[in-house]
């Protein structure tokens, strides 16, 4: 005032502008979809005009690239959807790929392209790479779904690997799912990993079975010596089943390990190495439940255990049984001993 149009006016003829695609608004560096701008955001609201048009068939053709890769667009809001395209479609590069097995990340500098470009620059620059973008979308869609499919499987073939590190088939499969890594072949047509599990899975199987067989073998040697021992028959079966609890002496089992999950679980709760220490294991344990038994008996019983030696010659067993018989007689003079 005195001078130019009254604030209504200009307001008014700025929402029209907008409304009709000549200009671009943005609020707090947030792009305004149609119908979010009145009155009283004018003030607060950057403007910008356009410096091309999109007709109404083009506006059309955008939906319907809009419609086929999931993103609900409203007549007049292409803006705002192909902002949020390009951001879905950067999110499926990353997951089409990544660091070995998967392939590399897809290519997408014609995508950062188009983010910089704004209003109806981007749109028509969107609708120019129409087919590549709705080739981008189907194929790197296709390989994320796959990626997320295939990588849990090649961890657990890891894990499989490396608790098969030293048997035979173990070795044998080692360099194929090294090559896996190097070839960043994780996504092929023809998936590698299941094979290879198998065979794991399958030799793994078959050691744990063993493993589990030896344990038992060993367990009832052992069990049948405690059980002929004087001092385990003289006992209750209480104090029996008391001296087994305190010891923790109970079978173990291997469990179900018929799909390669079970077999993974089962490596997990035991490994080859852990059934291998349980059995070498075994012998003292059950000489400690003897001892158990003998101390109920006799408070004053020690168990003793013999010194080890290499003997060569005839003298060197007749100075080591001098040694062990010296050493016997000096125990057995503080109370009842047995001989580990």
């Amino acid at each position: 005032p005195p001078y130019g149009w009254p604030r209504d006016a200009v307001d008014a003829a700025l929402i029209c502008l907008f409304g009709t695609g000549h200009l671009r608004a943005t609020a707090n560096g947030v792009a305004l979809r149609a119908g979010q701008l009145d009155q009283g955001k004018v003030a607060a609201t950057d403007f910008r005009s356009e410096t091309a048009t999109v007709d109404t068939r083009q506006r059309m053709q955008l939906r319907k690239l809009f419609q086929t890769t999931d993103i609900a667009c409203k007549p007049n809001e292409e803006g705002p959807a192909a902002a949020e395209l390009l951001g879905k479609l950067l999110e499926m590069a990353q997951n089409a790929g990544g660091d070995a097995p998967l392939p590399a990340t897809p290519e997408a500098g014609h995508l950062a392209d188009l983010q910089s470009l704004s209003g109806n620059q981007q749109l028509l620059a969107v609708l120019e790479r129409h087919d590549e973008l709705a080739s981008n979308f189907k194929k790197w869609g296709d390989l994320g779904t796959l990626a997320q499919q295939r990588l849990p499987a090649y961890e657990r073939l890891l894990t499989l690997a490396k608790h098969g590190a030293e048997l035979e088939a173990g070795r044998a499969v080692q360099p194929q799912i090294e090559a896996i890594k190097t070839n960043q072949s994780l996504l092929t047509a023809t998936d590698p990993v299941p094979s290879l599990a198998g065979v794991l899975a399958d030799a793994l199987r078959s050691a744990l079975v063993q493993a589990s067989r030896e344990y038992d073998g060993m367990f009832e040697h052992e069990r049948e010596r405690l059980e002929a021992s004087a001092s385990w028959q003289q006992i209750e079966p209480a104090q029996r089943d008391d001296i087994l609890a305190r010891l923790h002496i109970t079978k173990a089992s291997v469990g179900a390990t018929g799909t390669e999950q079970e077999v993974l679980r089962c490596l997990e709760d035991a490994s080859l190495d852990d059934w291998r220490t349980r059995t070498a294991a075994l012998p003292q344990l059950f000489a400690n439940a003897r001892s158990e038994a003998d101390k109920l008996l006799e408070p004053k019983t020690r168990h003793v255990k013999l010194t080890s030696d290499t003997l060569r010659t005839e003298h060197d067993v007749r100075a080591w049984a001098r040694e062990i018989e010296q050493q016997l007689v000096e125990q057995v003079k503080q109370g009842p001993v047995v001989i580990n």
